[in-house]
């Protein structure tokens, strides 16, 4: 009898440790899972803000692209400008005449254009007996080999202090007005204006790198 009630307060006693056993692991078990709330409701928050700051930085990146691109195509047409304007200066200089007057290094250096053309204004002066468009023409100091002897012509004042009438004479009018200009030759003195035969002629030539009468011969 005694042995039965032994056995049954040890099982009894076996129960009680094993129901405090119980309560201490729902304890702990509790205390876990309130520690895991805990911590998963602290991180939630701060995944949060990462993602408000990410979320925040993607517009400024959005906004420095869209701002490069427009400076890139508005640097485009500049370029071209300076393309264009380099192409049309390459053209201008193509189109350069070969040689203008004040650029004649000597009477061989002239081509037979200009020096037509340059007799074709005396022929007009002599003409018209315009003796001012005549001594605008020449370079001083002028020679005029008169038939009774030579002078030397200083200024363009001495030459139009001279009567129209010596200078234009009935010869000379017909020996210019009658001469080819298309078939003028060059030489060290110039470039003679004459219809041959040794009839009077007025000779022109470079000086000083332009065209200019140098001297008159009757």
């Amino acid at each position: 009898m005694k042995k039965r009630i032994q056995l049954m307060l040890m099982l009894a006693a076996a129960a009680s440790i094993i129901a405090g056993c119980s309560t201490t692991a729902q304890q702990a078990s509790s205390g876990t899972g309130t520690e895991s709330s805990t911590t998963s409701s602290v991180s939630e928050p701060a995944q949060d803000e990462e993602s408000a700051a990410e979320s925040s930085s993607a517009p400024e990146a959005s906004s420095s692209e869209d701002t490069s691109e427009p400076e890139e195509s508005a640097s485009a047409p500049q370029e071209t400008s300076e393309e264009a304007s380099s192409e049309a200066g390459e053209t201008a200089v193509s189109e350069e005449a070969p040689a203008q007057e004040g650029e004649y290094t000597d009477n061989f250096s002239v081509s037979q254009e200009d020096a037509a053309a340059f007799a074709a204004r005396i022929q007009e002066a002599v003409s018209q007996k315009d003796l001012e468009g005549l001594a605008d023409l020449a370079a001083y100091p002028l020679y005029i080999g008169f038939e009774d002897g030579g002078v030397n012509i200083e200024s363009m004042d001495d030459l139009t202090a001279y009567d129209a009438e010596t200078i234009f004479t009935p010869e000379l009018l017909e020996s210019v007005a009658n001469a080819d200009t298309s078939a003028l030759n060059p030489s060290m003195a110039g470039f003679a204006l004459s219809q041959g035969n040794g009839a009077p002629n007025i000779i022109f030539g470079v000086r000083d790198g332009s065209l200019a009468i140098s001297g008159i011969n009757y």
